[in-house]
Order: structure tokens, then C-alpha cells, then sequence
């Protein structure tokens, strides 16, 4: 289950275009902060390869996003991270009671495989 969640991240960073058209959330340079990163976490690669990584941890909160308008977007209710992280791509501590934002960016790191603030 590991290899596929790793095979599937790589395949989206590869497959990933910064400025890329289309409909996803990466789209319309928005997010060119979170596109710019040089590490990015799966579900936001996904969004460059036309998955709809996003609403792994997102859900919507009203109108879609569009190239020349935002969307209204919230954060899934509940441990997020351990949704995924639990089953098949967990690390040392996924069991941990800590706060996983507290050191990790959720969206990616410039610096940082592990996603590192």
C-alpha cells in the first residue's frame, strides 16, 4: 500500500506543470505561493496532474473555483492528516497526539522532503 501512495506521488510531481491551464485549484495562478514549492505534499502535485488532490483535506463551502475567481473552501472536519497517513503512508509518528501543523506544512516545503515550516 506504501509503494502505491509513493508511485502515485511521484507520478504526479512528474507529471506537474507550474502555470499548467485547466480547471483545478492550481490553475489561475492563485496559488502561486504553494505552486512555487520545490517539495509538495501528494495531494497538491495530484492537482497538477488534474486530480482532484485538494479536497483531500478540503471541502467546498459554497461556489467552485474558477481561473478568474476564487472558490470558497474549508478544512475537513476531524484529524486530517491521519486519514492518509494512518493507512499506508504513515511515519515514525503518525500515532502522535501532537499537532502535526505545529512543524509541517500541509501544502509543501521549499526546503524540505519532509515538509518541514
Amino acid at each position: 500500500m506504501r509503494i502505491f501512495f509513493l508511485l502515485s506521488f511521484i507520478s504526479a510531481c512528474l507529471l506537474a506543470v507550474p502555470g499548467q491551464s485547466g480547471a483545478n485549484c492550481m490553475a489561475g495562478g492563485c496559488h502561486a505561493g504553494i505552486a512555487g514549492l520545490r517539495y509538495m505534499h501528494g495531494p497538491v502535485g495530484a492537482e497538477f496532474a488534474g486530480v482532484k488532490g485538494c479536497e483531500a483535506c478540503h471541502q467546498s463551502g459554497g461556489r467552485a473555483c474558477s481561473g478568474k475567481k476564487g472558490g470558497v473552501w474549508h478544512l475537513k472536519k476531524g484529524r486530517i492528516c491521519g486519514t492518509c497517513h494512518r493507512a499506508g503512508t504513515s511515519t515514525i509518528h503518525s500515532n502522535s497526539k501532537k499537532k502535526c501543523l505545529s512543524c509541517h506544512n500541509p501544502h509543501g516545503s521549499a526546503t524540505s522532503s519532509a515538509l518541514l515550516r
